[in-house]
């Protein structure tokens, strides 16, 4: 019987699967990045830029940037139907 004394394992070495397991961590960080890196770069220019190029030629101003000066820059709404159909369908 031990009297408050602690017993210390000593480290052990980490085994064959801890090595490898923080290995293939460390290889999908790394390849994970590649990876977001590839599909925003491919997702910018082969979905955004094309629709940014078409919605142009249409003449869409997707931002209105008119640097005039304006009294307001609210948007002018018809009015809503008072009708229960009308509050049915929000959008």
């Amino acid at each position: 019987m031990m009297n408050g004394s602690v017993v210390v394992q000593p480290e052990r070495e980490p085994g064959l699967g801890s090595v490898a397991w923080r290995a293939w961590l460390a290889y999908t960080q790394r390849a994970s990045a590649y990876q977001t890196q590839v599909i925003l770069s491919l997702a910018y220019y082969l979905i955004l830029g094309p629709s940014i190029i078409i919605a142009r030629l249409f003449g869409t101003r997707l931002l209105d940037l008119n640097p005039q000066a304006r009294r307001s820059y609210w948007l002018e709404r018809r009015p809503m139907e008072r009708t229960v159909e009308a509050l049915e369908r929000q959008f």
